[in-house]
């Protein structure tokens, strides 16, 4: 968490006049998703667990939002501003759903701590509400990935085009987390 806080604090004194840095509020996202996940990992009790989830799926379901407009700037692709609100609302609304879990448990079904030689581990039944943020993933990186293949080929400069291919590479690891879960392997561990 602290690396991502530094590079987004870094980065974020590194952009063009009247325009957000996206990739220091995807640095800032991850950090609270990362500071999240490692605080429900050593949650003792559900209603722990609960509320470092909620700071957990705070970042989480602000990176793609973020990270599609990071891309779209760097890409030279300018969103119009209704589809930024949008995909700030989408966030939103996943965030909102997961922290109704509890009255309707449209995100998780069950959770449950189970206690293994002394460590405390989060047993949870997935529901829809889990999938929708997957899928929110899911088009995060089709949407990154188009762009970020149209603007290595529309490149004008060798330095633009072979930022965008790194980017390109690099999105593709994403996918393995992505067949991880797919395949049902994130049982006892979060692959993002």
């Amino acid at each position: 968490s602290g690396v991502y806080i530094f590079a987004g604090v870094k980065l974020s004194k590194h952009k063009e006049e009247d325009q957000l840095n996206y990739f220091s509020l995807v640095m800032f996202a991850a950090a609270l998703y990362t500071a999240g996940y490692f605080l429900a990992l050593n949650a003792q009790n559900t209603e722990t667990f609960l509320l470092c989830r909620s700071i957990e799926y705070l970042g989480a379901v602000f990176v793609p939002s973020f990270a599609i407009l990071f891309v779209s700037a760097y890409t030279g692709n300018n969103l119009p501003l209704a589809v930024k609100r949008l995909l700030i609302a989408v966030s939103g609304l996943l965030w909102l759903l997961y922290l109704s879990n509890p009255l309707h448990h449209w995100t998780y079904r069950r959770i449950e701590m189970i206690t293994v030689q002394g460590f405390s581990i989060a047993s949870t039944t997935k529901n829809f509400g889990y999938y929708l943020i997957f899928a929110y993933y899911i088009v995060f990186l089709v949407v990154s990935l188009v762009m970020l293949r149209r603007g290595s080929q529309q490149a004008e400069s060798s330095r633009l085009r072979k930022s965008c291919q790194l980017l390109l590479v690099t999105i593709h690891v994403a996918w393995i987390a992505v067949l991880i879960i797919i395949l049902g392997f994130d049982t006892y561990f979060d692959p993002a």
